[in-house]
């Protein structure tokens, strides 16, 4: 554990907007596989518990940083009241339904949508976005990152 405190200092230091930690999973092949001073399993446990706390306040700060400002996104999904997204700056976010948004879609070379509508059949089609909030329950597992809206 003496190497988790300086593990620690410089994630924070570095301002990730995410880190993947992870426990070694011991098999055959990689050169680790032989090393001799394995870390205890309950140890890699805390290790990868303290450095995901460390990423998902880093995450926060730089979705609220991203608050406002627009960014390029993919349709990655769409279902009934629900578009899913991911911008370019690798943020996953859900983007608000028709009767919230006020924008227009527009695909170019293609008539534009009717205004705030979020057209079905979109997957792959690239929009503009507004991030508007962070939606920390989505910082583990499949939802998304943060709000947005088209503009």
């Amino acid at each position: 554990m003496k190497n988790l405190p300086k593990t620690a200092e410089l994630c924070r230091s570095c301002n990730f907007s995410w880190i993947h930690a992870f426990p070694f999973s011991p098999r055959p092949g990689p050169a680790a596989y032989t090393m001799k001073n394995t870390v205890a399993s309950a140890a890699a446990r805390t290790r990868v518990h303290e450095l995901t706390l460390i990423a998902e306040v880093q995450k926060k700060a730089y979705i609220e940083s991203c608050i406002g400002k627009r960014f390029k996104a993919v349709i990655e999904k769409f279902r009934i009241g629900e578009v899913r997204a991911v911008t370019e700056n690798f943020l996953h976010v859900r983007i608000k339904s028709a009767s919230d948004a006020s924008a227009d879609f527009v695909q170019s070379g293609e008539k534009p949508e009717k205004r705030g509508e979020i057209p079905e059949n979109r997957g792959g089609s690239e929009v503009v976005v507004r991030i508007e909030a962070v939606n920390e329950a989505g910082f583990r597992g499949e939802d998304c990152e943060a709000f947005a809206v088209l503009t």
